[in-house]
């Protein structure tokens, strides 16, 4: 373990609570990563109930309630390490799965729409379509094609989708705050094989009720009697509208409630002056040694200070936007501090 961090103190490597640290592993040959978890199961419960028993013995600070119910609900999982540690997975699922379930309710309302387009445009050939079952084409042959002008209409769809895709994923990256993150959003063979399954199920989904409804076996009898439009269809249409209606007010409510979230963290107190505030990185080379990297902060700091629009400049180890986070206990010579108030 020395050999990690050789200048570090002993405990970073030694101590129990100390979390840093992440570990990989590689399985042997034979053992799947189910049959690992379950052998590591066991002294993880183990370890987890002794450092409950150990904090539950100090001195002057009694073991809360909630922090007894987060260590004992603590569980171990293995994950693959074949793309390496990394935070961005449980940082990300959540927004990610939210913005899935919005877009997906964009699309039925999308679809809905079309399918309302169909429908219409289906009672328009009304005619033409009692012509051609008329003269023997055959209810399925007729339902087939209108299926294919649908699957058509959603082929393209989808390719412009995906055009836009290509375009706003580029720009979505370009937001991401943390600057040593690199992801790539392009569009691959998955990305691909998916929204052309998308694609094809739409297309079929929402065009077979109105080509069923077109060809059902009363429009000829319909047209000879001169009713261009039919009371099943209006129903269709009715109940087309109502769920663009309902999904519709599910979209403006969740955008309002993302608004509002918007609206209350700018409002939010951070701890610190938001306007007028640059924060930069400096990366010194790692072969100047302590005292002329410490010349090189200085200088920075007296040209900063110097500029006529600056009020101030100070340096940080992990700075306010840098999303890091660090804690470390402060000794001072001779203080003894209150831990039961803590």
């Amino acid at each position: 373990m020395p050999r990690l961090d050789p200048e570090s103190q002993p405990s970073m490597l030694t101590r129990r609570n100390s979390e840093w640290l992440q570990i990989i592993g590689r399985l042997r040959s034979g053992v799947s990563r189910a049959e690992a978890q379950a052998q590591l199961k066991v002294p993880f419960e183990v370890d987890a109930a002794e450092t409950l028993e150990r904090l539950s013995s100090r001195p002057g600070r009694p073991v809360t309630s909630a922090e007894r119910a987060a260590l004992l609900g603590r569980s171990l999982e293995l994950l693959p390490g074949a793309t390496g540690g990394s935070e961005l997975r449980p940082r990300y699922t959540r927004p990610l799965a939210i913005l899935m379930v919005v877009v997906g309710i964009v699309l039925l309302i999308a679809c809905a729409n079309v399918a309302n387009l169909l429908l219409a445009r289906a009672t328009s050939r009304n005619r033409e379509i009692a012509v051609r079952m008329a003269i023997s084409a055959g209810r399925r042959r007729v339902v087939r094609q209108l299926l294919t002008e649908s699957v058509l209409l959603a082929t393209i769809g989808g390719g412009l989708g995906l055009a836009v895709a290509a375009w706003v994923s580029r720009l979505l990256l370009s937001y991401v705050p943390d600057p040593d993150v690199t992801l790539h959003a392009g569009l691959d063979l998955r990305v691909l094989t998916f929204a052309s399954v998308v694609a094809t199920t739409t297309g079929l989904l929402f065009g077979i009720l109105p080509a069923l409804s077109a060809t059902r076996d009363g429009t000829a009898r319909a047209i000879a009697e001169g009713r261009v439009g039919t009371r099943p269809q209006f129903r269709l249409h009715d109940a087309l509208v109502v769920s663009q209606v309902a999904l519709s007010v599910i979209v403006l409510v969740a955008t309002g409630l993302f608004l509002r979230t918007l609206l209350n963290l700018r409002q939010l107190d951070i701890g610190f002056e938001r306007n007028q505030l640059m924060v930069f990185e400096l990366n010194v080379p790692g072969r100047y040694d302590e005292e002329r990297r410490l010349a090189v902060y200085r200088a920075v700091i007296e040209r900063l200070e110097a500029l006529p629009q600056a009020r101030g400049a100070s340096f940080s180890m992990f700075g306010m936007l840098s999303n890091m986070n660090f804690a470390q206990m402060v000794a001072v010579p001779g203080y003894q501090p209150d831990l039961t108030r803590a």
